[in-house]
C-alpha cells in the first residue's frame, strides 16, 4: 500500500512577494511589509538610472561651471586685447602723424636752403608719404565700425571674423608704418647730405653785405669821382661808412691777396671757389693774411680812405669766372 503525502499549497508556484520585517528593540509591535518580487529588479534599474543621471548632471554642471569660468577668463583676455589693439592703433596713428610732420619739415628745410629743385629719383626719397591703410577709402573707411568692434570686445561680446579682420588691419598698418619709417630714414639721411652740401655751397656764394653804410656809387658808368670830368665804368659799388667800420667777408673762402695797391690803397681779395672772388678796397687796416681761410660774415678789414679816395668808404667788387658783375645782383636785402 502506497502512502500519499498531502499537497502543500504554493510550493510549485513561483514566489510573488518578499516579506520585510521590522523588529524594534522595545516592546512595540513588529512591522511587516510585503514587497512584490518584480519590484526588486525594477528598483535596481531605477537606482542605476538615478545614480547615472546624478553623475551625468553633476559632471555636466561642473563642466559647465568650468566653461563659464574659462569664458570669463577669455572675455577678460579679449577685452584686454581689444584695449591693447585700441592703444596700438592710437600709437600707430600718432606715429603716422609724426612721419607726416617730418615730411613737412623736410619740405620746409628744402625750401629754406633752395633744394626744391633737387629730386633724387629714389623710392621714398624726396617725395611725400603715401596715405596708410586706414586712410584708404576703399579699404578702411569706417572708423566707427572699428570702434564698435573694439567696444563689443571690451564688453565680452564676440564677432570673431570682424575682430580678426581688425587685427589684420592693425598689423598691415604697422607694416606700412615700418616701411614708411625706413623710407623716411633714408630720405632724411639723403636730405642731411644735400643740406650739408647746399650749405657748403651757399657759404661760398658772395651774397652777404660786406658792411654797413649807404651806397654812394653803383655799378656802371659814372663821372670820374676825383676829377669830376669824363666818364668811367665802375666795376663795383661804393659803400660810404665811418673809418674803422667792420668789413665782412661776403662769403667763405681763402685770402689770395692782402696788401697795398696803387689807387686801391689797402686791398683784400678772397677766392670763394665756384668761380667767385670778391675785392675789398680803400681799407684803413687788413685783419687777415694771404692763405688764411675765412668764414662768411667774418670781419676781415676796416673801412678807410686809402689810395685814390674822396672819403671813407668801401669799394666792393664781385668777380665771377674772371668777369666783374654787379654786386647788387648777388647781395641779399
Amino acid at each position: 500500500m502506497v502512502r500519499k503525502w498531502p499537497k502543500v499549497e504554493g510550493r510549485s508556484k513561483k514566489q510573488k512577494y518578499f516579506t520585510l520585517l521590522l523588529i524594534p528593540n522595545n516592546e512595540n509591535t513588529m512591522k511587516k511589509w510585503r514587497v512584490p518580487v518584480l519590484l526588486v529588479p525594477i528598483m535596481s534599474v531605477l537606482s542605476i538610472i538615478g545614480i547615472s543621471a546624478i553623475v551625468f548632471f553633476a559632471y555636466g554642471y561642473f563642466t559647465y561651471q568650468g566653461e563659464v569660468e574659462a569664458l570669463k577668463i577669455l572675455r577678460n583676455i579679449n577685452a584686454s586685447q581689444a584695449e591693447q589693439i585700441r592703444e596700438l592703433e592710437q600709437q600707430a596713428k600718432a606715429l603716422e602723424d609724426k612721419l607726416l610732420t617730418v615730411d613737412q619739415l623736410d619740405q620746409k628745410v628744402r625750401a629754406l636752403v633752395g633744394l626744391d629743385q633737387f629730386e633724387t629719383g629714389e623710392a621714398g626719397v624726396g617725395g611725400s608719404l603715401e596715405p596708410l591703410a586706414w586712410e584708404d577709402e576703399d579699404r578702411w573707411q569706417d572708423r566707427e565700425r572699428r570702434q564698435t568692434i573694439l567696444n563689443t570686445s571690451r564688453r565680452g561680446g564676440s564677432n570673431e571674423e570682424e575682430y580678426l579682420h581688425l587685427t589684420r588691419k592693425i598689423a598691415e598698418n604697422y607694416e606700412e608704418l615700418r616701411e614708411q619709417a625706413e623710407k623716411q630714414a633714408i630720405k632724411l639721411e639723403r636730405l642731411l647730405a644735400e643740406v650739408e652740401e647746399r650749405l657748403a655751397y651757399l657759404a661760398t656764394v658772395p651774397d652777404l653785405w660786406p658792411g654797413e653804410g649807404r651806397i654812394t656809387s653803383g655799378y656802371g658808368w659814372r663821372k670820374n669821382p676825383i676829377t669830376g670830368r669824363g666818364k668811367e665804368f665802375h666795376e663795383g659799388i661804393d659803400i660810404a661808412a665811418r673809418v674803422g667800420t667792420p668789413v665782412r667777408a661776403a662769403a667763405g673762402g681763402e685770402v689770395v691777396f692782402a696788401g697795398y695797391r696803387s689807387g686801391w690803397g689797402r686791398v683784400l681779395v678772397i677766392d670763394h671757389g665756384n668761380g667767385y672772388r670778391t675785392q675789398y678796397a680803400h681799407n684803413s687796416s687788413l685783419l687777415v693774411k694771404v692763405g688764411e681761410q675765412v668764414e662768411k660774415g667774418q670781419t676781415v678789414a676796416r673801412v678807410g680812405s686809402t689810395g685814390r679816395s674822396t672819403g671813407a668808404h668801401l669799394d666792393f667788387r664781385i668777380i665771377k669766372n674772371g668777369e666783374f658783375i654787379d654786386p647788387l645782383t648777388m647781395l641779399k636785402d
